[in-house]
């Protein structure tokens, strides 16, 4: 993804390069030291001066939302949500 022409942002190491996994998962997670491998989506999206940084974890992921993370309500009933779809979570300052 490339920047807007006059746009602030610029190519970082957070810029997405998109790849395609094969075989790497699998192969990770047969590494002795790894205790798990989960895919995830994510992407940028640009709202107005700001960009969001999207991400999604599959459904089945064992830590929806880091406890850490929750700045209100119950994690059970956030991660329960979530997982039904059409919820998300986002950063108290947005």
């Amino acid at each position: 993804m490339q920047p807007k022409p006059g746009s602030h942002l610029t190519k970082t190491s957070l810029t997405p390069t998109v790849f395609r996994a094969g075989n790497t998962l699998r192969k990770l997670a047969t590494v002795p030291a790894v205790a798990s491998v989960y895919a995830y989506q994510g992407g940028f999206l640009d709202v107005g001066t700001h960009r969001l940084w999207i991400r999604a974890r599959p459904s089945n992921n064992p830590a929806m939302i880091l406890s850490s993370q929750l700045v209100e309500g119950d994690l059970t009933t956030a991660t329960r949500h979530l997982r039904e779809g059409g919820w998300a979570t986002l950063r108290a300052n947005i």
